[in-house]
């Protein structure tokens, strides 16, 4: 409250103690308590209604890069309310702000020095309605259950080397085109299977220690969430009216069968050390890993003029990312009280973003009758696009 009188801005500030007096569990969700603040897909806010480009974030007042490059926002709900000292939201544009802001920013400013013994341990287990139906999954690692890739979906040996050494695909001979085409993944073909649980793990350690003038503080923080969610609907975008009156389908998907396996973990380590409350360096080391894995199965029509109006199709697509981001910081803070009480605010901060996409990959089958009238699938369009 006295920070927030202090401002000489507009700017909303929730501190710890009242975020755990809503019983708030992670950043993103204490949030949705400012006024002007708007939470997107559970984790993404944006100030004042304003789109993403309009809305930063920075961590202990450091800019730092999203773990989704197509974003520039940082997913808020991958930081527990255990770590959180406060949530400062800045409305208005002050000389202390980047010179990107634009709309609203907001400051998460995480814990070091905890002011007495803390040690949380919480579980989740859940789901939704439809988990209890079949999923679709596919022969994916044996490591994704912690969202990384063992390997499975990486670009081959060969194809490799070509990037690293920054040699043009098109230069490559025609065999040697088919030998790397064969040496990629082709096993995504969708398996209906029963879907586990959502499951989820947080743990917050931490404790201080006076000796003398100084005292000594840590915190540390695991983060775990495991979630699956199934869906089925339709995708209609063309209908024709046929002499009986009846409505039929000529474009569009009426059988859309989609399954999203999420990830996410961090981890946080902080250390403090303070002297006589007048000098404080604090060191904070932070990982944020979110990897999304969607298999979707559709079946609907088609009026592409290179086929024929109404042509029956069946649409399958895999889509695989990993995002994670990566922050080191170093703050220091001096009031002088032998020099006029002068202070000296400091900080170093490193932090990079990265994003691995491996076995993106589209495909395409044509239904048509078989023998004895059974159905049949051919293979029209295969898309394999991979990303490294």
């Amino acid at each position: 409250m006295q920070e927030r009188k202090n401002q000489a801005f507009v700017a909303d500030i929730l501190g710890s103690e009242q975020i755990s007096r809503t019983g708030d569990s992670d950043a993103a969700a204490a949030l949705r308590r400012v006024t002007g603040i708007t939470l997107v897909d559970g984790k993404f806010i944006y100030v004042r209604g304003l789109g993403e480009r309009y809305s930063s974030t920075q961590l202990n007042g450091a800019a730092v890069p999203s773990p989704d490059p197509t974003r520039t926002v940082i997913p808020l709900d991958l930081f527990p309310s255990s770590i959180i000292e406060s949530l400062s939201v800045q409305k208005s544009y002050s000389a202390s702000m980047p010179a990107h802001f634009a709309g609203g920013n907001v400051d998460v400013r995480l814990k070091t020095i905890p002011t007495d013994f803390v040690f949380n341990m919480k579980g989740k287990l859940g789901g939704n309605t439809n988990n209890f139906d079949d999923g679709l999954t596919y022969n994916g690692g044996s490591d994704d259950w912690y969202g990384k890739d063992d390997g499975t979906r990486a670009a081959p040996n060969d194809l490799t080397q070509l990037w690293n050494d920054f040699s043009s695909i098109n230069d490559l001979s025609q065999e040697d085109n088919r030998q790397i085409a064969a040496q990629l993944n082709r096993d995504y073909d969708p398996i209906s299977e029963s879907i586990d649980p959502n499951t989820g793990l947080d743990i917050t350690l931490g404790n201080k220690i006076d000796f003398d003038d100084f005292r000594l503080g840590f915190l540390s923080a695991i983060s775990y969430d495991n979630k699956w969610e199934v869906s089925e609907g339709y995708e209609g975008q063309d209908y024709t009216k046929g002499t009986d009156g009846k409505w039929s389908l000529v474009r569009g998907f009426d059988e859309v069968d989609t399954t999203e396996h999420s990830v996410r973990f961090s981890g946080m380590l902080s250390l403090g050390l303070e002297y006589m409350r007048d000098h404080r360096l604090d060191f904070t080391s932070l990982i944020l890993h979110d990897t999304r894995d969607q298999v979707s199965d559709k079946r609907g029509n088609t009026n592409n003029v290179l086929l024929s109006d109404g042509l029956r199709i069946r649409d399958s697509e895999i889509i695989y990312e990993e995002r994670e981001m990566i922050s080191n910081q170093l703050r220091g803070t001096h009031n002088l009280n032998d020099w006029w009480g002068l202070g000296v605010d400091w900080f170093y901060s490193n932090a990079r973003s990265n994003r691995y996409a491996p076995g993106n990959i589209e495909t395409r089958y044509i239904i048509q009758d078989g023998y004895n009238g059974r159905p049949k699938q051919t293979v029209y369009l295969t898309t394999l696009m991979k990303a490294h």
